[in-house]
């Protein structure tokens, strides 16, 4: 064989070998860009109280005096995941409920701690117990789900209150790619001033779900079965209104006499790309018994649910960063390389939320791990490099052999002896 041939035949195998790694490499980058996005964090809260009190004298200190709710179930479902879920009956308050281990922390010795309230069912994730169950109340929290429920039946209270059954659901969980908070409560069979105003029954619902690329929020509340001195009424956000306007004068002069005020508290909702809540309006007594002093405040059934998804690309690469030698850009703002984004503002009671940031739309998630690293595929780009190494040496042996003179080649006269 000639030597051209043989310098043929032993770089072509160094050229192949190039050629299947810029492939290889093509293949980790189009990859990477084409990787779905990940679960970066999530958090998912519901809460409901089937009936929450206060009272105390509004023109004196402290006020109110006391307040707590009555079939209280809350449930949180956080990044891990971990979820939590609390069921209590007769619920006083985190602050009060928790007054044990506030004590511990400010100082107090561990013992203090056994003060905490203890009518309640606590469930944990991963941690555990995973399930809590006491009369009239059950909680459970275990992998991507966190549930409570908590009842009680027939509930007396000042001046005057009476209950029959109320009873009160939370749920967080995640799954199919969806993140989902649901809240729900019914109280039946209320009776104030010893029978003057009956209420069939007051419910309330309230949901909120994500996919990260879709936030969706809604509920509502539905009071039924009204009577105010045996005449057929409705409540709403404006008020008590009577079906009758005949005998509207005669439920107006009962509520006026008991120094009664009803209303449904407007709902409250929003959603964005990433975020969905909504709070459902509960309907509130204002009660303010003549030459009492006292003012008494109920809320009945209220319900929230609220849910954040975060979801973004895996980190395969490092961002990019202008060279050491760059000269840093300029900006009214000063000298810097690139400016950092605004911070979130603090959440304020009360405040309108803000409006989404908007987001580029995201694919649909799919069953996706929760985490922050994934598929560090480094291979492609290992063989695209040793390969890339591997041409060249192919392309220089080509070189060698292409300059390298020819069994009977003639040289010419004009370019001289060749070394």
């Amino acid at each position: 064989m000639r030597r051209g041939a043989r310098g043929s035949a032993r770089r072509w195998p160094w050229l192949a070998l190039g050629a299947a790694g810029l492939g290889s490499l093509a293949l980790g980058v189009v990859g990477a860009a084409a990787d779905e996005p990940v679960v970066n964090g999530l958090d998912a809260v519901a809460a409901s109280d089937g009936i929450g009190g206060s009272f105390g004298d509004p023109s004196a200190q402290p006020y109110p005096i006391a307040a707590g709710q009555i079939a209280h179930t809350e449930t949180a479902l956080s990044t891990g995941p971990t979820g939590y879920a609390l069921a209590s009956t007769a619920w006083p308050g985190p602050l009060a409920a928790n007054a044990g281990s506030l004590a511990v922390l400010l100082g107090g010795p561990p013992q203090a701690g056994q003060a905490n309230y203890g009518g309640r069912a606590e469930a944990f994730a991963p941690a555990g117990p995973h399930d809590a169950e006491m009369a009239g109340m059950r909680a459970h929290a275990d992998g991507g789900e966190a549930e409570a429920t908590a009842g009680a039946q027939d509930v007396e209270g000042q001046p005057g209150v009476m209950t029959g059954d109320v009873t009160t659901r939370s749920r967080s969980s995640f799954a199919a790619s969806t993140l989902r908070a649901v809240s729900s409560c019914t109280a039946s069979d209320l009776s104030f001033g010893e029978g003057a105003v009956t209420i069939g029954s007051v419910r309330t619902e309230a949901e909120a779900t994500t996919t990260g690329a879709e936030g969706t929020a809604g509920g509502r509340t539905v009071v039924s079965g009204m009577k105010v001195g045996g005449q057929d009424a409705e409540v709403d956000e404006d008020g008590v209104r009577f079906s009758d306007p005949v005998t509207a004068p005669i439920g107006e002069q009962v509520l006026a006499n008991f120094g009664m005020e009803m209303f449904v508290a407007a709902p409250r909702t929003t959603q964005g790309t990433s975020s969905a809540s909504h709070r459902a309006g509960s309907l509130v007594v204002v009660w303010e018994p003549p030459d009492s002093g006292q003012r008494f405040v109920y809320a009945i059934c209220g319900s929230e649910a609220a849910v954040e998804l975060r979801a973004g690309t895996p980190f395969v690469t490092l961002p990019s960063l202008p060279p050491p030698d760059a000269p840093p850009t300029v900006s009214d703002a000063g000298i810097g390389f690139s400016p950092l984004p605004a911070p979130r503002p603090p959440a304020v009671a009360g405040a309108a939320p803000a409006a989404p940031a908007e987001q580029p739309a995201a694919e649909e998630l799919g069953p996706l791990p929760i985490g922050f690293i994934r598929d560090l595929s480094l291979w492609p780009y290992l063989v695209g490099v040793l390969s890339i190494v591997a041409a060249g040496f192919g392309l220089g042996r080509a070189r060698e052999a292409a300059l390298a003179p020819r069994a009977g080649a003639v040289a010419c006269p004009l370019e001289g002896a060749r070394p």
